[in-house]
C-alpha cells in the first residue's frame, strides 16, 4: 500500500511540474460538421460562333451565340478545425443567338 501511495505522488509531483507538456495524439480532421455561407452571386458572359448554314462555295456560315452563366460562390467552413473550402454553384446558364 505504501508502494502505491508514493508512485501516486510522484506521478502527481511530475505531471504537475513547470516543464512536462502533454499532447493528445491527432487525426486529420474529417470536416464532417461544416455551416456553409453565400457569397454574393456573379454573372460570367461570353460569345461563340455556332454554325447555322453553308454558304454555295462549302464556307460554314456563323452567327454568334451570347452566353449567360450565374454563379453563387459559398464557403464550408469546418466547425472543428476552421478549415476554409470556397465552391461555386451554376444557378442558370442561358444561350441565346445574334
Amino acid at each position: 500500500m505504501k508502494k502505491a501511495i508514493a508512485v501516486l505522488a510522484a506521478v502527481m509531483i511530475l505531471a504537475g511540474s513547470v516543464g512536462m507538456t502533454a499532447s493528445a495524439a491527432t487525426t486529420a480532421c474529417e470536416h464532417l460538421i461544416t455551416w456553409r455561407e453565400n457569397g454574393t452571386d456573379y454573372i460570367e458572359t461570353y460569345t461563340h460562333g455556332v454554325q447555322v448554314g453553308t454558304s454555295a462555295s462549302g464556307k460554314p456560315i456563323l452567327a454568334a451565340c451570347l452566353v449567360e452563366i450565374k454563379w453563387r460562390p459559398y464557403k464550408n467552413i469546418c466547425f472543428t478545425c476552421g478549415n476554409v473550402a470556397e465552391h461555386k454553384e451554376k444557378v442558370y446558364e442561358l444561350h441565346s443567338m445574334h
